[in-house]
C-alpha cells in the first residue's frame, strides 16, 4: 500500500473512531503503556506485581473502548 493510500486511511479511521490516541506494535504494547503511565503496580502489589497479565487487559480494553488498526490505538 502507497504512504498516501495508508495516511488517507489512517485520516478515514481517525475520523470515524475520534482520534488517534497512540502508535503501537500491538495492543498489548497498548495496555502496558497505559498501565505504566496510570499505576504503580509495584507499590500496589508489591511482588505479585510481575504476575500481571498484560495480554489480558489488553483484551478487555479492547473489547469496547479501544480499536487498534495498522499500528494505531483508537478510542470508540
Amino acid at each position: 500500500m502507497s504512504t498516501y493510500l495508508y495516511k488517507k486511511r489512517i485520516l478515514k479511521l481517525s475520523i470515524l473512531f475520534d482520534v488517534v490516541l497512540f502508535e503501537s506494535d500491538s495492543e498489548e504494547d497498548f495496555a502496558t503503556h497505559i498501565v505504566n503511565e496510570c499505576y504503580d503496580l509495584e507499590r500496589m502489589m508489591g511482588n505479585l506485581s510481575y504476575y500481571f497479565d498484560y495480554k489480558a487487559f489488553a483484551s478487555d480494553l479492547f473489547i469496547s473502548d479501544y480499536i487498534f488498526e495498522d499500528g494505531y490505538v483508537f478510542r470508540r
